[in-house]
């Protein structure tokens, strides 16, 4: 969970992602982004008090600044197939 999410020259790795901006992606190839899902006591507090908006999560629309076609980048992918996580 992060505010905002920038990721430079990174290589086949999965992110699970819950941000309220644009995740953004340079000199990265690779790398595949899942909404995060997860569950633990007080998780719902903390992330009042972070003032995250849990609703308006854009982990799939992630800008790519090595690619600025229309056509969507080929340097990730997204996935909402994970579970959620309890800890």
């Amino acid at each position: 969970a992060s505010h905002q999410l920038r990721i430079h020259d990174t290589i086949n790795t999965n992110f699970y992602v819950l941000t309220n901006s644009n995740p953004i992606i340079e000199k990265s190839t690779k790398n595949i982004f899942h909404p995060l899902k997860i569950s633990y006591k007080n998780y719902e507090e903390n992330i009042t008090k972070a003032k995250f908006d849990t609703s308006n999560n854009k982990w799939n629309q992630v800008q790519d600044f090595q690619w600025l076609k229309k056509e969507k980048s080929p340097n990730f992918d997204t996935r909402d197939d994970n579970e959620e996580v309890k800890l």
